[in-house]
């Protein structure tokens, strides 16, 4: 790992000699300097996509039919395998939750259906 800490800026008498803490202290740092980097270069991502989606309109020629361009992500591409593992949870519940809609939606379309029924029976 001598070498990983070389290239993050820890000196040779800091890694050797040092407080143990300090190897930590300079992962963390790392990691928030690569994480700072990341959403940086998603938002330069971001710009230069809206620019290219305003230039397309004016090439229709490229292509036969009108083709729809992707939504560029809503968030940075995640770094860590932790956070990919957070995403996919996210969108597990956001799945959940769509389909708990759907049947609260069906349960209700069901309830209006028997009271109907309930009350053409008082009446008939």
């Amino acid at each position: 790992m001598f070498p990983y800490y070389l290239a993050i800026g820890m000196s040779y008498e800091l890694y050797w000699q040092g407080d143990p803490g300090l190897v930590r202290a300079y992962r963390k740092a790392e990691e928030l300097r690569n994480e700072k980097r990341n959403q940086e270069l998603w938002m330069q991502g971001m710009y230069i996509y809206e620019a290219l989606c305003d230039v397309s309109v004016l090439i229709p020629r490229f292509s036969k039919k009108k083709i729809k361009p992707e939504p560029y992500t809503e968030k940075p591409y995640p770094l860590k395998v932790k956070k990919k593992k957070n995403k996919k949870m996210d969108e597990e519940k956001a799945l959940m939750e769509k389909a708990r809609r759907k049947m609260d939606t069906f349960a209700t379309k069901i309830n209006a259906m028997f009271a109907n029924r309930k009350e053409v029976s008082k009446n008939g």
